[in-house]
Protein backbone atom coordinates (compact mmCIF):
# COMPACT_ATOMS: atom_id res chain seq x y z
CA UNK A 1 0.00 0.00 0.00
CA UNK A 2 1.06 3.80 -0.32
CA UNK A 3 1.85 5.54 2.84
CA UNK A 4 1.44 8.59 3.16
CA UNK A 5 4.91 9.63 5.47
CA UNK A 6 7.20 7.61 2.77
CA UNK A 7 10.25 10.11 1.48
CA UNK A 8 9.82 9.99 -2.18
CA UNK A 9 13.71 10.22 -4.02
CA UNK A 10 13.84 11.73 -7.27
CA UNK A 11 15.92 9.10 -9.30
CA UNK A 12 18.09 11.79 -11.26
CA UNK A 13 20.56 14.10 -9.04
CA UNK A 14 18.68 17.76 -8.72
CA UNK A 15 22.32 19.06 -6.73
CA UNK A 16 23.82 21.53 -9.12
CA UNK A 17 27.56 20.96 -9.70
CA UNK A 18 29.77 23.82 -9.21
CA UNK A 19 31.05 25.01 -12.72
CA UNK A 20 34.91 24.35 -13.12
CA UNK A 21 36.28 26.11 -16.79
CA UNK A 22 38.05 23.86 -18.65
CA UNK A 23 41.86 24.73 -20.09
CA UNK A 24 41.00 26.40 -22.76
CA UNK A 25 38.26 28.23 -20.49
CA UNK A 26 40.84 29.46 -17.97
CA UNK A 27 43.13 31.00 -21.00
CA UNK A 28 40.32 32.74 -22.64
CA UNK A 29 39.42 34.60 -19.20
CA UNK A 30 42.91 35.02 -18.73
CA UNK A 31 43.46 37.10 -22.09
CA UNK A 32 39.97 38.45 -21.75
CA UNK A 33 40.98 40.21 -18.44
CA UNK A 34 44.37 41.21 -19.91
CA UNK A 35 43.04 42.46 -22.90
CA UNK A 36 40.65 44.41 -20.08
CA UNK A 37 43.42 45.53 -17.98
CA UNK A 38 45.18 46.78 -21.03
CA UNK A 39 42.60 48.85 -21.92
CA UNK A 40 42.44 50.36 -18.70
CA UNK A 41 45.75 51.12 -18.38
CA UNK A 42 46.03 52.97 -21.60
CA UNK A 43 42.68 55.08 -21.03
CA UNK A 44 44.84 56.02 -17.47
CA UNK A 45 47.69 57.07 -19.42
CA UNK A 46 45.64 59.12 -22.32
CA UNK A 47 44.05 60.52 -19.29
CA UNK A 48 47.49 61.80 -17.09
CA UNK A 49 48.65 62.76 -20.49
CA UNK A 50 45.49 64.51 -21.41
CA UNK A 51 45.96 66.60 -18.32
CA UNK A 52 49.66 67.25 -18.82
CA UNK A 53 48.36 68.70 -22.56
CA UNK A 54 45.78 71.22 -21.14
CA UNK A 55 48.07 72.45 -18.36
CA UNK A 56 51.09 72.94 -20.83
CA UNK A 57 50.30 72.90 -24.55
CA UNK A 58 53.13 70.70 -25.44
CA UNK A 59 52.64 69.04 -28.34
CA UNK A 60 54.65 66.10 -27.51
CA UNK A 61 51.48 65.52 -24.88
CA UNK A 62 49.76 65.54 -27.76
CA UNK A 63 51.36 63.06 -29.93
CA UNK A 64 51.75 60.72 -27.33
CA UNK A 65 47.71 60.82 -26.73
CA UNK A 66 47.74 60.06 -30.39
CA UNK A 67 49.60 57.17 -29.90
CA UNK A 68 47.63 55.67 -27.00
CA UNK A 69 44.17 56.14 -29.28
CA UNK A 70 45.64 54.19 -32.08
CA UNK A 71 46.58 51.60 -29.84
CA UNK A 72 43.21 51.43 -27.84
CA UNK A 73 41.39 51.75 -31.62
CA UNK A 74 43.45 48.33 -32.41
CA UNK A 75 43.06 46.64 -29.46
CA UNK A 76 39.08 47.13 -29.41
CA UNK A 77 39.05 46.60 -33.22
CA UNK A 78 41.11 43.57 -33.03
CA UNK A 79 38.83 40.53 -32.64
CA UNK A 80 41.48 37.93 -32.85
CA UNK A 81 41.01 36.41 -36.13
CA UNK A 82 43.03 36.84 -38.90
CA UNK A 83 41.63 38.46 -41.85
CA UNK A 84 43.34 37.09 -45.42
Amino acid sequence: MFSANKEVKPSVNLEKKSHQPRAGEKEELRKIHQKRMTIDNLLDLYNDYRILYKWFKDDEYAHVMRVILRKLSMLVNNDGKSHV
